[in-house]
C-alpha cells in the first residue's frame, strides 16, 4: 500500500487527506472558540437557597457568571475559586478553575468528592 506522505515547512505533515500539527502548535484561543465578548454579566438569585448556601451546580454557574466562590467549610481566610478564561496572550488553550489560597498564591484547583457533593458554596467578593 502506497500513502501519499509530505512534510510542509511550517511542520505540518500530511498523510493522504490528514494533516497533523507540531505539538507545540495550537490554533489561536479565538478559533477555539473560548474567547467571548461579556457585556453583561448576571448570576440568578433565585440560584440562591435561602441561608445564601449553594451546591457544586450554583457555584459553577457563579463561576460562568464572573463571580468568585468559596465554600463555608473551608479553614483558610480568604481563600476563594475563579474561572480563567484564555486570551490570545494565554499559555493555557481552554478555561480552568484556579484557587487563591491563604497564602496569597493562585493554583490550579480540582474539586474533592467532598466539595462535589457539599451544600455550602457562597458566593464572595
Amino acid at each position: 500500500m502506497n500513502v501519499d506522505m509530505k512534510v510542509k515547512a511550517g511542520g505540518d505533515l500530511t498523510i493522504g487527506s490528514i494533516t497533523f500539527a507540531p505539538r507545540n502548535a495550537r490554533p489561536p484561543v479565538e478559533e477555539l472558540g473560548l474567547v467571548r465578548k461579556v457585556t453583561k454579566v448576571s448570576f440568578e438569585d433565585a440560584a440562591v437557597e435561602k441561608n445564601g448556601a449553594l451546591n457544586i451546580g450554583q457555584a459553577v454557574a457563579a463561576l460562568r457568571a464572573g463571580l468568585r466562590v468559596a465554600r463555608a467549610g473551608w479553614n483558610g481566610k480568604g481563600m476563594y475559586l475563579e474561572l480563567q478564561v484564555p486570551d490570545a496572550h494565554s499559555k493555557m488553550s481552554l478555561p480552568y478553575v484556579f484557587m487563591f489560597t491563604a497564602c496569597k498564591n493562585r493554583v490550579p484547583w480540582l474539586c474533592s468528592q467532598s466539595d462535589l457533593l457539599a451544600q455550602d458554596w457562597e458566593v464572595v467578593s
